[in-house]
């Protein structure tokens, strides 16, 4: 299998992964888990359009991981496993920013991860 077909299949199994969180969240249904499992997705597709050079889509992206990560913190105590573990995530999709030399929406969303309190000091 060569190289971008591989990709093509890694990309296609993030998105499937994030069609099924939606279909599990769909009625309401929420649980911490599956928050902190949305924002490990969506980082992880984050890195994956940064490897295959489409980082277009990046910043959706990582609003949608966001996005998540506020509903977490909204409904966990603040050293919640998964909350901590969701800010690590969220941290390392800017890192992936920052290595593909994304630095303006890197800059953005370090802004936006401070601003909305989901932040841990490195």
């Amino acid at each position: 299998m060569n190289s971008m077909n591989h990709n093509d299949l890694s990309l296609d199994r993030y998105r499937k992964a994030l069609a099924m969180y939606h279909q599990a969240t769909e009625g309401q249904i929420k649980s911490p888990r599956l928050a902190y499992q949305k924002v490990e997705l969506e980082m992880h597709l984050l890195q994956l359009h940064y490897l295959l050079g489409t980082e277009d889509q990046a910043e959706s992206i990582f609003q949608r991981a966001l996005e998540a990560g506020q509903w977490l913190k909204a409904v966990t105590q603040p050293e919640s496993q998964e909350l901590t573990s969701a800010i690590q995530q969220l941290l390392r999709g800017i890192d992936a920013m920052r290595i593909a030399d994304d630095l303006d929406l890197a800059n953005k969303s370090e802004a936006n991860l401070k601003s909305v309190g989901l932040w841990l000091a490195r």
